[in-house]
């Protein structure tokens, strides 16, 4: 698990395993919270239909500008909200 942790920080991206049931694929990017990961936003597809590299290739570019634009939401609603965030210890906002 370690590994394919380390594999999916350098790649930038995560992906299911195309060989698990149900024979679906998916890659994912994280959306941030300052230095946390607040939640992922991912993309399902069919690996019969297309790879996963032509998937990542075609559509990662949108998929992290539309994380960014997440982060950027969640960031305003922390600024109203700061009790929310959950790397804040309850007392420390």
């Amino acid at each position: 698990m370690l590994r394919e942790l380390a594999t999916t920080r350098q790649r930038g991206y995560g992906t299911r395993d195309t060989s698990l049931k149900p024979l679906i694929g998916a890659i994912a990017v994280p959306v941030m919270l300052g230095t946390s990961v607040a939640c992922a936003l991912d993309l399902v597809f069919l690996p019969r239909v297309e790879p996963v590299e032509r998937i990542a290739a075609r559509c990662l570019g949108p998929l992290r500008e539309a994380a960014a634009a997440l982060s950027a939401a969640f960031s305003t609603l922390h600024a109203v909200h700061p009790a929310d965030d959950p790397a804040v210890a309850p007392g420390q906002d």
